[in-house]
């Protein structure tokens, strides 16, 4: 499935355990994967990893997100240098989601603003949210229509304890009312692979929590 050419991000857990995030290339895959030296997506300065490092690997293949557990083997030097990174095999792949269409309840701080389409801003919270999009409830007075398209500056606390703060350029695509409340689906039409991945980790490991919860 994975091959060379295709993009790779690693989540790496550093020192103050803080995940962060880098972006590779696969430069060959065999037995194992070798890989460009990470950038990471933040500071864009190159990762230094001491053999052993453990990392999550991510990748997108058919509108699909894979994921699975890596270990940095060794380094190589060809034309430019390379990781050796362990690969569990295609059929150990988890597919995390389908990153257009599952979505993972969440109450997540929310202000709208105006795109276009001048409305005083306001605060609210989703109800859901995937890579694709979020629902939000809306108040009573709201100046929005389907169609219409905004700014959504949205809080997403990770695992760490870190909040990753994102603006994200959406278009209301439904409003439902049952009465009490407005609920407003929204569609992100502009965001970068990065943050795309970085919303479907935190979908991924909200989901796992639910399920950890029914469990009881």
């Amino acid at each position: 499935m994975l091959r060379a050419g295709d993009k790779l991000y690693l989540t790496f857990k550093n020192e103050n355990g803080e995940e962060e995030i880098y972006k590779t290339v696969i430069a060959q895959k065999k037995d194992h994967l070798y890989v460009e030296t990470p950038i990471n997506e933040k500071t864009k300065k190159f990762g230094h990893f001491p053999t052993g490092a453990r990392f999550f690997a991510t990748f997108v293949n058919n509108k699909k997100v894979y994921g699975f557990e890596t270990e940095l083997l060794g380094r190589r030097t060809e034309n430019v240098p390379l990781l050796i990174l362990s690969y569990p095999g295609d059929a150990a792949l988890k597919n995390i989601q389908r990153r257009e269409h599952v979505r993972v309840p969440a109450m997540l701080d929310v202000a709208v603003h105006p795109c276009g389409t001048p409305f005083k801003p306001f605060t609210t919270t989703t109800m859901d949210i995937s890579g694709g999009g979020c629902s939000l409830n809306l108040p009573e007075e709201n100046a929005l229509k389907e169609g219409m398209d905004v700014y959504l500056w949205l809080a997403l606390p990770m695992k760490s304890g870190r909040y990753h703060y994102f603006k994200i350029k959406s278009r209301l695509v439904r409003l439902v009312s049952d009465g009490t409340r407005i609920r407003a689906s929204f569609e992100f039409t502009d965001l970068n692979e990065f943050k795309r991945m970085q919303i479907i980790r935190y979908c991924f490991q909200r989901d796992l929590y639910l399920k950890r919860m029914v469990k009881g």
